[in-house]
């Protein structure tokens, strides 16, 4: 999880991104794979991100509160990636995943402290599920 100590985000390592998130590989992909594990455990045969998510909520193997907050972290995430990925072709760049941590109000940076925790309740929630240990 790309959270520090006292949960300040931290960039990725090496010297090329350090001031920067993968938010397709910290946030998007755990994201997408977890709730697809979950659903393959539960007999969920929707496709999509957020119909496996309502499916599993209503399935009772994912919390309400936790259902509601995972859908608002999916849509603040892609607002993002796009925001970034649009600002990446403005300036001549190929579009990525790389989230500048430069720039991001405040609101953002919460936003994305708030997300990698409740990505982290998901990651336990399904380690439980399947048996594993959640530490």
């Amino acid at each position: 999880m790309p959270l520090g100590l006292f949960g300040q985000l931290q960039g990725e390592p090496g010297e090329a991104h350090a001031d920067t998130i993968d938010l397709k590989l910290r946030a998007s992909l755990p994201m997408v794979g977890l709730l697809r594990a979950l659903a393959l455990r539960h007999g969920v045969a929707a496709t999509g991100t957020l119909e496996r998510l309502h499916a599993l909520v209503a399935l009772g193997r994912i919390g309400a509160d936790l259902g509601a907050a995972l859908e608002e972290d999916f849509h603040a995430l892609t607002a993002l990636r796009l925001r970034q990925q649009v600002a990446d072709l403005e300036a001549g760049r190929e579009p990525g995943n790389y989230l500048p941590f430069a720039g991001l109000s405040a609101r953002d940076r919460r936003r994305l402290v708030n997300l990698f925790r409740t990505l982290d309740l998901l990651r336990r929630a399904a380690a439980q599920e399947f048996g594993g240990r959640t530490g």
